[in-house]
């Protein structure tokens, strides 16, 4: 009773107010442009821009460029090393680390409003969510990276998702299996196998959380592959058990939907929502798929309606602004447009400024709006992820939707893919590598369906494809288990944290065929 009322309160006192600055979002972006400025104009950064002489967005471009992470990083560094009012007039609070998915881990500092306006978009997040399917009376099923991974002389530098978990709001903390430490742990397959043994114990699970490739991870190993050792467990309650043998079906996997009779929500990031929806719910029953768009820099925008795709940015927090698509980095004098100019339909890159001191800040992400009104939009992927071998420039996220519409066509799931391209004397190729849940009965028709699909997505695919510069796609569906194999030795070979690193979607040809498709078997005599 008592979270259903906390339900209420957090809907009226955080959503309510976020939906109002969404009925002008020029207005709430124009004001806090103002009061970042205003709050920075004494800082070092604020006085080599002349923050205090910027009265319009056009004074802010003016006199403000765009921003690598290479070139704020002396004024990061200086902040590390303890000078105070560089980018922002504020302590740093906490030292997170990206990902490093298009490089080496960038440190970003955080400062306490750095780390309100993160609290304050995991309740929006929540709230919005539980609006839609209450989950907030049961537990949240989390996998997570670690909150610290390395330690230097002045500063514990850690990943935003597990640091995010683990010093959240307290009330939330007490929802959170396993216990937070877990997300600590280095060893991703102990993490894994510490994160079942916790989650088993509690039938009072009702939303999973995490990047949604390593969501899906968690919850195939549960299903598919932890019983031999959980049965033999001595761990496990004697009341764990007595549901975990009720859960164990025909095939001698565990029925999750049994196991976790409440789970609701499974809430989504770092893909695109639409192709990953159906395999989620393929594992886990009926629950509603709650999508975010964040990353260490910013959190950006939060699925807000029930049938929305994409997601709502968050116009009273951080500034947005968008270049249209284009490749490598931006220039400092790249032409941008604000939040009120965006038209619907076309790749932009975003460029944001957040109080963590990212002044116009390049994220090399591409989005798409998909509506104006009311404001949504759908990350791509990143700029570096996209096919330019005949001037097409197909996204991941061009590829992910022509995938899910062919599967909605055939009936059938895809579990994971990536694309590689060839190029030879008769044209260009895309060699489509990708995991069934079962294997189409017509391979070809779901080939021409994900063609015929991605020409409707991308004019310039429909054009060279036209031209036959580029021949039709082939696809090569892998063996069950083949992605999660791979993530394995990937993060054990590379260090990565668990739940942190995302699967890279476009990649070579050699690479795809050395690593997901089997050897060829050895000619006798």
């Amino acid at each position: 009773m008592i979270w259903k009322l906390l339900s209420k309160v957090l809907y009226r006192t955080k959503v309510k107010p976020f939906i109002k600055s969404l009925q002008d979002p020029t207005a709430a972006q124009t004001q806090r442009l103002q009061e970042l400025l205003s709050h920075s104009e004494n800082t070092v950064f604020g006085k080599r821009h002349q923050f205090s002489e910027i009265k319009t967005y056009e004074d802010f471009v003016d006199k403000v460029p765009i921003h690598q992470y290479k070139d704020l990083h002396p004024y990061i560094k200086e902040e590390l090393n303890g000078t105070p009012n560089v980018l922002y007039p504020e302590p740093i609070f906490a030292v997170m680390a990206t990902s490093g998915t298009t490089g080496e881990p960038k440190l970003i500092p955080y400062t306490p409003t750095t780390w309100k306006s993160a609290n304050r978009f995991q309740l929006l997040y929540f709230a919005s969510a539980d609006a839609i399917r209450p989950f907030l009376q049961g537990k949240l099923l989390a996998i997570m990276a670690p909150s610290i991974y390395k330690q230097t002389e002045k500063w514990d530098i850690g990943y935003l998702t597990g640091y995010g978990m683990k010093h959240c709001n307290p009330f939330l903390r007490r929802k959170i299996v396993p216990h937070p430490d877990v997300f600590d742990v280095l060893d991703w397959e102990e993490k894994f196998r510490e994160t079942i043994r916790q989650a088993i114990e509690r039938p009072d699970i009702s939303a999973c959380i995490g990047l949604t490739s390593f969501v899906m991870a968690l919850l195939r190993r549960t299903k598919y592959e932890s019983l031999d050792w959980l049965v033999s467990d001595s761990q496990i309650s004697t009341k764990a058990r007595k549901r975990l043998n009720a859960a164990i079906t025909d095939e001698n996997e565990i029925d999750l939907q049994v196991l976790w009779p409440k789970m609701s929500v499974v809430f989504s990031s770092g893909v695109v929502k639409e192709l990953y929806s159906p395999v989620i719910k393929d594992l886990v029953g009926d629950v509603h798929v709650h999508e975010a768009y964040a990353g260490t820099e910013g959190t950006y925008g939060f699925q807000l309606f029930e049938e929305q795709r994409g997601v709502v940015p968050v116009v009273d927090d951080i500034i947005f602004e968008f270049v249209q698509s284009q490749e490598g980095p931006l220039s400092p004098d790249a032409n941008t447009v604000p939040l009120s100019d965006v038209k619907i339909n076309i790749p932009y890159r975003i460029v944001i400024t957040t109080p963590s001191g990212l002044w116009r800040y390049d994220v090399h992400d591409l989005v798409m709006f998909t509506s104006l009104d009311p404001l949504s939009l759908q990350c791509l992927g990143k700029s570096q992820n996209t096919i330019n071998i005949s001037g097409e420039k197909v996204s991941e996220g061009d590829i992910s939707a022509a995938i899910t519409l062919a599967c909605e066509d055939q009936g059938l799931l895809v579990r994971e893919f990536v694309v590689a391209p060839e190029v030879t004397a008769a044209g260009g190729t895309y060699h489509v590598f990708a995991e069934f849940s079962e294997s189409p009965a017509n391979l070809e028709l779901f080939t021409n369906r994900f063609d015929s699909h991605l020409q409707q997505i991308n004019d310039l695919y429909y054009h060279v494809r036209a031209a036959r510069t580029i021949l039709p796609a082939v696809i090569h569906p892998v063996t069950m288990g083949t992605f999660d194999l791979l993530e394995r030795q990937r993060l054990r070979e590379n260090n990565k944290a668990i739940g942190q690193t995302k699967m890279p979607r476009i990649t070579s040809l050699d690479q795809a065929l050395e690593n997901l498709l089997p050897a060829p078997l050895p000619v006798e005599g």
